[in-house]
């Protein structure tokens, strides 16, 4: 399984237009290894969901999430945690411990969206 997590300076991006870069692991029983990264910018934004999907991710990692970026990513068949906060490691480390439960129903946040 492969999960990319959307990144800001070691910690979880706290939404998906805001991240500077999706930090692709590969999950192998118990422990999650560092793959490499996909630089994202807001002007390609688009062409982000097909970089995830092309880099086999299977899952993300998010804070927050606009709505439509929402249904393109899981229209590709990701799994999306979002509402996950703090340094990547400690997530991780939950999910590796079965912690971290995807959410079962998208509650849209639009308080904050820079697109």
């Amino acid at each position: 399984m492969i999960l990319a997590v959307a990144t800001e300076k070691k910690h979880i991006a706290p939404h998906y237009a805001f991240t500077k870069t999706f930090d692709l692991y590969k999950i192998i029983g118990q422990e999650a290894k560092f793959m490499y990264s996909i630089p994202y910018s807001t002007k390609a934004h688009l062409e982000s969901f097909d970089a995830l999907k092309d880099a086999g991710v299977n899952a993300l990692v998010v804070d927050m999430i606009g709505d439509e970026t929402f249904e393109h990513l899981e229209g590709r068949g990701l799994d999306i945690y979002y509402g996950q906060k703090g340094p990547i490691k400690s997530f991780l480390m939950d999910y590796l411990d079965g912690k971290i439960q995807k959410p079962k129903v998208y509650v849209e946040d639009t308080t904050v969206c820079s697109l």
